[in-house]
């Protein structure tokens, strides 16, 4: 009897933690079909992929994670990053809309789509959701300052 998928996921969680992540994948891949698309093994997938650059790859991932787990924020984050590298603001714009249709009260929805905006130059748009992410997650107040992105509007960070 082959090692379980359980097993296998370990594995590749440490060769992934190595950087080692074409032994990651090939644990991954020895997993048995039902069992990949297991959440983990898939958003241990994504994370390999992002690593590596590799972001078409990861959108294909986040796009099925958010189809099939809608209820997790961090699926969505993960999937507007991926448009966002592949160049498309108005994308992670779109996916960050819809997750904040699904999760108001999330910070970090609320962060990435002020960033889209500042990014965009719809500083309003940028300032508005800006308020609205560290209302909801105060702690988030010190990563505007920080941001780059957000130089436009941190004269309006309260």
């Amino acid at each position: 009897m082959g090692m379980r998928w359980e097993d296998r996921l370990v594995c590749a969680e440490g060769f992934a933690e190595l950087h080692m992540f074409d032994e990651a994948l090939k644990e991954l891949r020895a997993i048995e079909a039902p069992n990949r698309r297991q959440e983990a093994v898939l958003f241990l997938k994504y994370q390999i992929f992002a690593a590596r650059g590799k972001w078409k790859a990861a959108a294909l991932v986040t796009r099925y994670l958010v189809t099939e787990y809608p209820p997790r924020p961090l699926y969505w984050l993960a999937s507007a990053a991926c448009a966002r590298q592949l160049g498309s603001l108005d994308a992670a714009e779109s996916i960050l809309t819809t997750a904040c249709d699904l999760h108001p009260d999330n910070g970090p929805i609320w962060y990435a789509l002020a960033t889209c905006a500042s990014l965009s130059g719809r500083l309003d748009d940028a300032r508005q959701w800006a308020f609205r992410a560290i209302q909801h997650e105060p702690r988030l107040q010190q990563r505007f300052i920080d941001d780059q992105a957000m130089k436009p509007i941190w004269d309006t960070i309260p």
